[in-house]
C-alpha cells in the first residue's frame, strides 16, 4: 500500500502488471525457484526495512524483470534478440544487486553512527555524514539527523542548507522547528519567526513552536506579540501531560503578568 501511495500512477501500473503476470504464469512461476525467491525476498525486506524502503523497491524491480523474462517464449530466447534481452536483464539485475548491497552497507553505517555519534569528534562525524550524504541525500530523516549534528557543533549555515533541502521533501514539524532555531542562532529573526509560525499551523496541539515564537518576540522586545502568543499557549489544552508542557504554561503565565520591558 505504501509503495502504491509513494510511487503514484507508475507504481499502480507496475503492480497491475505484476498481478496479471503472476496469475497468467502461475503454474510456471510456482516451479521457478528464482521468482519464488524474489517474492520471498521482497516480502522479507519490505517487513524489516521500515522506514527505509529503497532496498524493497530495488528487489521489486528485480522481481518485475524476472516475471517479464518468464513471459518470453522459449523460441524467442533462442533468437539473437532474445539473447540480447536476456543479457540486458542479467546486466541490470547485477548492477541493481550491487547497488542494493551498497545501500544496505551505508544504512548499517548510518545506524552505527546514530548510536556512537556522541563519542565521535566534530570532524569525524562530519566526514561520515558527508560520505553517507551521497546515498541518503534525499532522505528527510537523514537530512534531519545530519542537521542536528551540525547544530550540535554550531555549524548553523550547513544545518540550514540541509534543513531547507529536507523542507522541499517533507512537511515534518521537526524540520521547520529546527530551521527556526538555526536561523535564530545566526540572527535572522525574520526567517526564524516564519518557520516557527509554520510549525504552529502544522500541528495546533503542540505548544513548543508557540513557546519558541514567544521567546523570540521577547528577545526582540515585542511584548504585545509575546503576550498574544502566551495567551495562545494558555488557551491550548494539554493533551499529553509532561513536565516540559507544564513548564511552558507556567512561563507563559509569567509573560502575561509583565507590564513592560
Amino acid at each position: 500500500m505504501q509503495f502504491l501511495i509513494e510511487g503514484g500512477i507508475l507504481s499502480f501500473i507496475l503492480m497491475l502488471f505484476l498481478v496479471f503476470n503472476v496469475y497468467k504464469y502461475r503454474v510456471y512461476l510456482l516451479k521457478n525457484i528464482e521468482i519464488t525467491l524474489g517474492l520471498g525476498s521482497f516480502l522479507i525486506i519490505s517487513l524489516f526495512s521500515f522506514p527505509f524502503r529503497t532496498s524493497a523497491v530495488c528487489v521489486l524491480l528485480i522481481l518485475y524483470l524476472g516475471i517479464f523474462l518468464s513471459g518470453i517464449k522459449k523460441e524467442k530466447i533462442s533468437c539473437k534478440y532474445g539473447k540480447i534481452i536476456l543479457g540486458f536483464i542479467v546486466l541490470i539485475n547485477t548492477i541493481t544487486i550491487i547497488r542494493i548491497a551498497g545501500i544496505e552497507s551505508d544504512l548499517m553505517k548510518w545506524r552505527a553512527l546514530e548510536q556512537h555519534d556522541v563519542s565521535l569528534s566534530n570532524k569525524q562525524s562530519e566526514l561520515i555524514y558527508k560520505d553517507l550524504f551521497k546515498t541518503f541525500g534525499n532522505d528527510k530523516d537523514f537530512l534531519l539527523a545530519f542537521a542536528n549534528n551540525r547544530l550540535e557543533y554550531k555549524d548553523f549555515d550547513t544545518a540550514i542548507k540541509l534543513l531547507e533541502r529536507a523542507s522541499l521533501r517533507s512537511s515534518k514539524l521537526d524540520i521547520f522547528l529546527l530551521l527556526g532555531v538555526n536561523y535564530e542562532k545566526i540572527g535572522n529573526y525574520r526567517k526564524a519567526e516564519e518557520n516557527y509560525i509554520k510549525c504552529k499551523y502544522f500541528d495546533p496541539d503542540i505548544v513548543r513552536p508557540r513557546y519558541e515564537l514567544m521567546r523570540l518576540y521577547l528577545q526582540q522586545k515585542r511584548l504585545e506579540e509575546a503576550k498574544k502568543t502566551a495567551q495562545d499557549i494558555l488557551n491550548t489544552p494539554i493533551k499529553v501531560k509532561s513536565k516540559q508542557a507544564f513548564e511552558i504554561r507556567k512561563y507563559a503565565q509569567k509573560i502575561m503578568d509583565i507590564r513592560s520591558l
